[in-house]
């Protein structure tokens, strides 16, 4: 699920499955910056794929 925040058109938000890899990825790709707050048992799957990409990746933890 994808949409603009009501405050500001230039940010987007981005809801995807954690166990859906291709889903990860896919968002992962096609943004700038990735702010994750899943918890922490599943950050590493994004950690890996935001430096695959090199992408900007700011966690909860």
């Amino acid at each position: 699920m994808k949409k603009t925040t009501k405050s500001l058109a230039y940010v987007t938000t981005i809801k995807f499955g954690i166990f859906n890899d291709f889903s990860i990825k896919k968002s992962i790709k096609n943004e700038d910056i990735i702010i994750s707050i899943p918890p922490e048992r599943f950050l590493l799957q994004v950690d890996k794929d935001s430096l695959i990409f090199n992408k900007h990746l700011a966690k909860s933890t």
